[in-house]
């Protein structure tokens, strides 16, 4: 397993593409090898919307009080009858992990996706190639995508992008002169947010062997384990049943290319200012709390307190009754 540090980062395991190879024929003992590659993902990633937040969420953290109310109601003694009432307190979240991300996303992509391509002189399958790129791209969504990618990134610091083929429409490459084409590309991202495990597959220099994506699905209402496995030259598909995990398909990647990319960064975004974070919403919240209780002004005389109204859930209105009035 990976061994996780503060602040989201973890040191990355490697497996050989050899070793990948050789366990091809124990699916059971491959998805196990696999799996314990796969990233941590930081609590903070999951706990990520503002109400989501501990100062909020967890009991323990900030639990409720318990306080005396007066009940109006005397002993035998004369003393005041209290009974205990359970006050909740407050949690007073930030918003600032969400903010961090949208400015840095907005800065990183707001102008769009550019490609970067110069056709040779003279050859005309450039100038088609560069035409079906830019369609497919448009046709996807990409500048719309691209900012997905990014904002799941600076959170979950891990996401899949897979491509895949799809018969095209009829005359759908028509415009640009490809019209015996009978194939589109598509496209799709699988990130933690829908509850994937994504796990990159290093060998020993880091380089990218693979990727994989756990995951599970209802299938007759019951629950299955799954796990997709990306290599260069084809991407096969797991699946666990009451023997074990067993090959469900396996399809071959004719144009030689990998279908997959990996996006990922080492920390959250917000990791530097993580903990002051935390501590503003704790300073916030106890704050409000103080505030609940001692922000109204009580009126101080001298004298014996002979009866007492207000306060109990609010502070506002507190008097109190005097047996003489007496200047102080």
């Amino acid at each position: 397993m990976p061994v996780p540090t503060r602040m989201g980062i973890c040191i990355v395991l490697t497996i050989e593409l050899s070793e990948i190879q050789a366990l091809l024929s124990d699916p059971t003992k491959l998805v196990s090898k696999i799996s314990d590659l796969a990233p941590d993902i930081p609590e903070q990633s999951v706990n990520f919307w503002p109400e989501q937040h501990k100062v909020v969420s967890d009991m323990q953290y900030r639990p409720d009080r318990n306080v005396d109310v007066t009940t109006g109601v005397k002993d035998a003694n004369g003393d005041e009858i209290f009974r205990q009432e359970t006050k909740p307190v407050h949690g007073i979240p930030s918003a600032t992990q969400k903010l961090i991300i949208d400015w840095s996303v907005d800065l990183a992509l707001s102008g769009g996706i550019d490609i970067d391509c110069t056709p040779r002189e003279n050859v005309a399958t450039d100038e088609t190639m560069l035409a079906m790129v830019k369609k497919t791209l448009e046709d996807n969504k990409f500048d719309y995508l691209a900012l997905e990618i990014e904002r799941l990134k600076q959170r979950y610091l891990t996401v899949l992008l897979v491509w895949y083929s799809v018969p095209a429409e009829e005359d759908y490459w028509e415009g640009i002169g490809r019209k015996d084409s009978k194939y589109s590309m598509r496209c799709t991202i699988l990130s933690p947010e829908d509850d994937n495990i994504i796990i990159p597959i290093r060998d020993q220099y880091k380089d990218m062997v693979g990727a994989a994506r756990r995951y599970t699905v209802k299938i007759d209402g019951k629950d299955v384990e799954k796990m997709n496995l990306f290599l260069t030259d084809k991407y096969m598909t797991f699946k666990q049943d009451t023997g074990g995990w067993q090959l469900e398909n396996s399809t071959l990647i004719k144009y030689g290319k990998a279908n997959f990319i990996l996006d990922e960064q080492k920390r959250t975004e917000w990791a530097d200012v993580d903990a002051k974070i935390e501590r503003v919403e704790e300073i916030d919240s106890d704050t409000a709390d103080e505030n609940q209780q001692s922000a109204f002004p009580i009126l101080l005389a001298r004298g014996n307190i002979v009866a007492a109204t207000g306060g109990g859930a609010s502070n506002t209105r507190k008097t109190f009754q005097m047996d003489a009035i007496m200047q102080i």
